[in-house]
């Protein structure tokens, strides 16, 4: 029977508690790491594909540049009579 004080078991179960403390920290922070390195590579990855996103914006729209020149050239040529 129990009386209030503590006891040869309660010294056990604070064993047992601390040890289970212990095991919990140990996942946790390798859980926390393995949290941090999967975000730091799929935000790199972001950062990667937006960069090439604008490169290659600015890649057709030099080539929608030069395309509407020469719309501007044809369409200029219906409205201007330029046979002088």
């Amino acid at each position: 029977m129990h009386r209030g004080g503590p006891g040869g078991e309660d010294n056990r179960l604070w064993l047992c508690h601390l040890l289970c403390k212990f095991w919990v920290l140990l996942v946790f922070s390798t859980l926390v790491e393995a949290i941090v390195l999967m975000f730091e590579r799929s935000s790199a990855r972001h950062r990667y594909l937006e960069l090439d996103r604008k490169e290659k914006l600015h890649a057709d729209l030099g080539n929608v540049l030069l395309g509407t020149h020469y719309l501007f050239n044809v369409c200029k040529s219906l409205f201007v009579d330029d046979q002088a």
